[in-house]
């Protein structure tokens, strides 16, 4: 072996040492300290072969997570096996995990751990401990943004720090039946806070590194439900939520739910409606999206159904007219107010009756000034209980 290559080695084995030695049971950051040497052990290109490959980057994240848990490491013994082969073997213990991590490692000529991968009796452990450690961080980024959830009336100003870290931008929830991005699952949030909902965190089960099988129970005026949904993990965030319920269950969470899935497909019938690149079978989507198929509207005195509906509003975007959304009021689990224009041609407030996250009935309101008259069917939830505009 080249003398230049044994010092790299020896500089290897004395910076693991150096490294594992910051895990001594005390709660800490990933400081430049630790990063400094997590850098100068571990290559740009490092895989660890083990389940999923895992990178230098997902590695950084676990350690991040251990170091955040106060873990200890004990028992370290590293070993040369050849000029370019290492094994490690050591003990890592916190509150989430209790393993003995054994692996060989593949070290490139710049001295650095270029693959790692686990001896045949270590793997499961490893494999555990990996998961434990993934979803610590994600999972206290979404606990953080249920606590909110306390049961008092709330505006959303609370939420949106906690909601940001634990909700991915391309974030998508398939609970309700139908996908709802991060903005519509941001609506309901706003109308569970406004009617004081409580929400517990039943239980966070790793699957795997990315997936967790995950319970939450909400429980407000309009809604107590148990969610049981798997959840996808992207960047340290919730990447995806899909339902898990089968029967009268899930019925029940996609009406819990329909209201904010209902809000995101109104701003897209108004987008698809108003864009100058739609065509006739993008509107139709978008009305099926929003109309229940037992529709029932009050329109300028008549009711009509979810046909006539769709042939208004077809005529409409074949006539270039733009229409737009100028209020949209959640008012509980099943209601919603909306002030709707069609250019200056008229203009309709309306209480709109959400099942299943669509439009099951359309009743016009009176107006008197700016007040609304909600019709007798809908039973304003207490006062106390609204949080104020």
């Amino acid at each position: 072996m080249k003398l230049n290559q044994a010092v790299k080695n020896m500089t290897l084995e004395e910076n693991m040492r150096s490294y594992l030695a910051k895990f001594d049971g005390t709660v800490r950051a990933f400081d430049s300290e630790v990063e400094g040497l997590f850098d100068s052990m571990f290559d740009d290109q490092f895989k660890q072969m083990d389940g999923d490959t895992l990178s230098k980057e997902q590695l950084r994240t676990i350690h991040s997570n251990c170091f955040a848990l106060g873990s200890t490491a004990s028992g370290i013994k590293v070993q040369m096996l050849a000029p370019q082969i290492f094994a490690f073997r050591f003990r890592i213990v916190n509150a989430r995990a209790d393993a003995i991590i054994h692996f060989v490692c593949q070290v490139s000529y710049n001295g650095k751990i270029l693959t790692a991968k686990a001896t045949e009796e270590s793997v499961e452990s490893l494999l555990r401990a990996r998961r434990a450690m993934a979803h610590y961080d994600v999972e206290r980024k979404f606990k953080a943004h249920l606590a909110v959830y306390d049961g008092m009336v709330k505006t959303y100003d609370e939420m949106e720090a906690p909601f940001e870290a634990a909700i991915h931008q391309n974030f998508r929830n398939l609970l309700s039946g139908k996908t709802i991005n991060k903005n519509g699952i941001r609506e309901q949030a706003k109308f569970f806070l406004s009617i004081g909902t409580k929400a517990e965190l039943l239980y966070w089960k790793p699957i795997d590194d990315t997936h967790a099988e995950v319970s939450v129970h909400f429980k407000n005026p309009a809604a107590d439900i148990k969610t049981h949904s798997r959840i996808t993990i992207k960047d340290g965030m919730v990447y995806k939520v899909v339902n898990m319920l089968v029967g009268s269950p899930q019925k029940e969470l996609r009406d819990a739910f329909g209201v904010g899935d209902l809000l995101q497909s109104m701003r897209n019938h108004e987008r698809v409606q108003n864009s100058g690149k739609s065509n006739l079978q993008d509107v139709k989507e978008a009305i099926d999206n929003i109309f229940h198929d037992d529709l029932e509207a009050e329109i300028e005195g008549s009711v009509i159904g979810k046909a006539d509906m769709k042939a208004q509003i077809l005529r409409d975007f074949a006539a270039g007219a733009k229409i737009h959304f100028v209020r949209m009021k959640v008012l509980d689990g099943h209601h919603v107010e909306i002030v709707l224009t069609k250019e200056d041609e008229w203009r309709r407030h309306q209480i709109l009756t959400v099942k299943e996250g669509k439009i099951i009935k359309i009743e016009a309101v009176e107006e008197d000034g700016a007040k609304a008259v909600p019709p007798k069917a809908y039973v304003a939830p207490p006062k106390h209980l609204v949080a104020s505009q």
